[in-house]
């Protein structure tokens, strides 16, 4: 290479672990070059419009006594009008009376970040204009968190909002319209890891300054005039005291960075640097700590002198490392289609069931059995959706269910059909979307080729000549396919306390003992009665792979998966071994469960 040489980053506020990943790559090339040839200079520079991250700050002083800081002169322009949302109405309210004073036929478009605290809002039931709002903006009221299909949106004409993802990053401008609004949020929900129950959660959290800023910053992506570009806000929207921005790779995708950071084991042992200065930084409440004692506890690595004191154990290592930036640094699943199968049939069924988690299990179908009873729609999922080579499972688990339902749905689909349709079943108490089955097939493929391009064998899926799949999924294989998930999931178990009298189940989390309550995907898809009675009496236990914090601030789960007893049997003293409860020295990490500084108690509105 050119003996002279540099590298320009982007940087993420979020920390992601993609982008850590390849911050600390990058400074240890840079400095170890530099530091061991005296004829080589590389230069690291990271952008952003904001100010640089105290971290990144840390690890380019590790290498450089003084790194240089350039700040980029702002650009004059007309200033835009700033409206503040008074304390009596919503967000959405304040928006909709700035909106009819326009003229009903300019272009209007708006972007939104959802409110998810209105607890202020005692004056008046919420959303009294909710009907008018709808009947006004309808049917360009477009909600998506995929960025890149702004400028599609942004061109079409007349009135529409979109529903901005909290800290969506888009890498192109906005198409001009007659007006041009941005109505803002001091809070957002997070997947973070809960210091409530030590769990990954999606909760509600008051905005960071920086995110406040971000919302801000999109005045600047449109072409609109700026007179005609207005930004509502809550009163002290950049002057109330913000908790700090939070960082991915401590939160959501902690597992995973550290999994990954066992990739570079041969690297120089400064590359270890941006994580210590993570741990020592951020890390006050040991989570990085309680999540390698997890990797260890789940078989996935072992504890050794390697750099960052962790080796991975599991077989399918390059499979492992290969597969974490698809699944968004999700270990979990990760690690659960890289340990080794029976057969290349089981890899393929496990693939199935990742594909879903990869995109979200709600997106799949909806359920409500208002129209008709749970044992006709027990009746109609097995009558109508136990097909495939998950068919025999349909019942047994959420993501089960789910497959069941869009491979079902899958054949009824017609080409006349307009897009987002869905597909009733059992009069119409469930509700499946064909397009959402697409999105996860296309990952279901992805995951099989990067497990066969790493050596790991999937059995191909195949059909017979009316498409349907060939094949099941026996009631041995079913337990294999458990065990890995209780591998994987191991921390993340709920059991049920007791059944109602409509046998519906109540639960609980597993490791914090915490009530969980389960959504409508959960307690009305699953066929307890066939769950109870294989369990035989003995306690009934699933894993989850999302909890939410509800409007009550009550935790929830909308997926849960039913493991056998002879698989939870082995597990179970495991788990009591980790949090110490088998003996007089507890492993668990102190603090135990308290609350999130930054989390918001108020009451979630949805529109």
């Amino acid at each position: 290479m050119d003996k002279r040489a540099m590298f320009i980053i982007e940087a993420d506020p979020d920390y992601a672990a993609d982008f850590a990943l390849t911050l600390a790559a990058i400074t240890t090339f840079a400095g170890s070059m530099t530091k061991t040839r005296a004829d080589v200079r590389i230069r690291v520079a990271t952008m952003s419009w904001g100010i640089i991250h105290d971290v990144t700050q840390a690890l380019f002083r590790h290498w450089a006594e003084q790194p240089q800081l350039f700040m980029l002169p702002q650009v004059a322009q007309e200033p835009i009008k700033m409206m503040t949302i008074p304390a009596t109405q919503t967000g959405i309210e304040a928006l909709d009376e700035y909106a009819r004073t326009l003229d009903l036929f300019a272009d209007h478009f708006v972007l939104r970040f959802r409110e998810h605290d209105n607890s202020w809002n005692t004056e008046h039931a919420k959303l009294d204009k909710t009907r008018e709002f709808l009947d006004f903006w309808w049917p360009k009221f477009i909600s998506t968190e995929n960025s890149y299909a702004l400028r599609h949106f942004s061109e079409i004409s007349t009135r529409r909002m979109f529903n901005l993802a909290k800290n969506t990053r888009a890498p192109n401008r906005l198409a001009s319209s007659d007006h041009f609004s941005v109505l803002t949020s001091k809070t957002c929900r997070r997947v973070i890891f809960d210091r409530r129950t030590r769990q990954i959660v999606e909760v509600p959290l008051w905005c960071s300054l920086s995110e406040r800023k971000q919302q801000m910053s999109w005045i600047n992506r449109t072409e609109t005039p700026r007179s005609n570009v207005v930004v509502l806000t809550r009163p002290g929207f950049l002057d109330d005291g913000c908790p700090p921005r939070r960082m991915r790779v401590l939160d959501d995708q902690v597992g995973g960075f550290i999994a990954a950071l066992t990739e570079f084991v041969d690297w120089p042992k400064s590359f270890d640097a941006l994580a210590i200065f993570i741990k020592a930084r951020k890390d006050k409440y040991r989570i990085m700590d309680d999540m390698r004692r997890r990797l260890v506890h789940q078989d996935l690595a072992y504890f050794d002198r390697a750099p960052f004191g962790l080796s991975l154990k599991i077989q399918n290592r390059q499979a492992f490392y290969a597969m974490l930036p698809l699944v968004q640094y999700d270990y979990h699943i990760a690690s659960f289609l890289c340990i080794p199968s029976s057969s290349p049939f089981v890899t393929m069924v496990k693939a199935q069931f990742a594909s879903v988690l990869t995109r979200g299990v709600p997106d799949l179908f909806k359920i409500d059995p208002k129209t008709t009873g749970l044992s006709k729609i027990h009746i109609c999922l097995t009558s109508e959706c136990n097909t495939g080579v998950t068919g025999p499972l349909t019942g047994l688990g959420t993501i089960w269910t789910g497959l069941a339902l869009a491979k079902s749905a899958a054949r009824r689909v017609t080409t006349d059909m307009p897009p987002g349709s869905t597909i009733s079943f059992a009069k119409d108490s469930i509700q499946v979307f064909p397009a959402s089955w697409q999105r996860t097939h296309d990952p279901f493929e992805e995951l099989c080729i990067t497990l066969r391009i790493n050596r790991v064998f999937v059995e191909e899926l195949a059909h017979d000549y009316n498409g349907s799949e060939l094949g099941e999924t026996t009631a041995e294989q079913y337990v294999k396919i458990c065990e890995h998930l209780l591998q994987a999931y191991g921390h993340q178990v709920a059991v049920v306390t007791r059944f109602t009298e409509e046998g519906l189940p109540e639960m609980q989390d597993f490791l914090s003992k915490q009530p969980i309550r389960c959504g409508p995907q959960v307690s009305f898809a699953l066929n307890w009665s066939r769950i109870r009675k294989t369990a035989n009496g003995e306690q009934v236990v699933g894993i989850y792979t999302r909890m939410i914090r509800g409007l009550t601030g009550r935790n929830g789960i909308m997926d849960w998966t039913w493991i056998p007893s002879i698989v939870w049997r082995k597990w179970k003293a495991r788990l009591d071994s980790y949090q110490g409860w088998d003996s007089l020295t507890a492993i668990w990490p102190t603090p135990w469960f308290e609350d999130n500084e930054d989390e918001s108690p108020g009451v979630q509105l949805q529109l």
